[in-house]
């Protein structure tokens, strides 16, 4: 491969990242100034210094939040009763911002549940009370 050629594209490529940093930042004011949402964390630029082995597929490998699950238990002690896992993903979506698909909610839970239920009997957080609806375990729900 021709040096001057990688560099060349380097160079465009790092002209274009500043162009679309600007974007994201301007894209974030306008944000804040509509009172659509707060601030956005600011994240660190993706730069070959701070790469290392978190990137993944071109982008750093995002840090992890609550569970699906975990949000479910939130949201169902914070209504003091059981919930349909419709409200359940609305919760969520007001926590994560972005909606995220109910199946994939809906399994997660049932997962948790059946991963509980084969190490012991009955030591999930949560259990099914109804058709698509869940509850947690009455001694959590008193101790919180």
């Amino acid at each position: 491969m021709n040096s001057p050629k990688l560099l060349e594209a380097v160079a465009e490529l790092e002209a274009q990242r500043e162009i679309i940093d600007a974007a994201i930042l301007h894209l974030r004011k306008a944000v804040v100034a509509l009172g659509g949402a707060t601030p956005l964390p600011d994240v660190e630029p993706v730069t070959v210094e701070n790469v290392g082995s978190s990137l993944r597929w071109g982008r750093p490998t995002p840090t992890r939040g609550p569970s699906y699950t975990a949000q479910a238990e939130q949201a169902i002690i914070a209504a003091k009763h059981p919930l349909h896992i419709n409200d359940i993903v609305e919760y969520i979506t007001s926590i994560r911002g972005n909606k995220p698909d109910r199946s994939s909610v809906e399994s997660g839970i049932l997962r948790d549940i059946r991963k509980q239920e084969e190490k012991a009997k009955g030591s999930s957080k949560l259990f099914r009370s109804g058709p698509s609806t869940y509850d947690v375990r009455k001694s959590l729900s008193i101790a919180s």
